[in-house]
């Protein structure tokens, strides 16, 4: 829900997969546990979560296909208190591409849900920024279907 309220809050942006492209760092270069685990509480039950480096606006160099992560709803009871979709996004506070590891001087990351007032994910999918999205499942749509996409949301949803 989340994401597809931020996807139409900004005027129907996308998130692009990253990280097949050669121009980025690769997941596996960035302290991608680091930035989750430090914000993100740690459920045993939560199952496997993967992450994928996304970007968005003009620095997304590959846009054949954009991503939507599908949510598993995980709650401790029958209220939604104390549930967890099991997707979490995380981006630069700046803005722009997320640093790796390797660079020495620091980055600020904003955790989607967690360092709420800063930045929202309407807000990072119109800017120009990589996007870590944590989740247990994801859907990615072809680029040749996207205009489908968005007509059919922007028909379904009012604001």
């Amino acid at each position: 829900k989340r994401f597809l309220h931020a996807v139409v809050a900004s005027n129907y942006q996308f998130l692009y997969e990253e990280s097949k492209t050669t121009k980025t760092p690769a997941t596996s270069e960035m302290d991608v546990e680091g930035i989750f685990s430090q914000k993100v509480p740690s459920d045993s039950t939560s199952g496997k979560r993967s992450v994928v480096l996304t970007a968005t606006g003009n620095l997304a160099s590959s846009k054949a296909f954009s991503l939507w992560p599908l949510e598993t709803a995980l709650c401790n009871s029958a209220a939604t208190k104390g549930c967890d979709n099991g997707i979490h996004y995380a981006w630069p506070e700046l803005g722009g591409p997320i640093r790796p590891v390797t660079d020495e001087a620091t980055q600020s990351m904003i955790v989607d849900g967690i360092d709420c007032g800063k930045m929202s994910l309407e807000d990072a999918l119109e800017g120009e920024m990589q996007v870590l999205v944590q989740a247990p499942s994801y859907l990615m749509v072809p680029k040749y279907m996207e205009s489908y996409l968005r007509k059919g949301l922007q028909g379904a949803f009012l604001i």
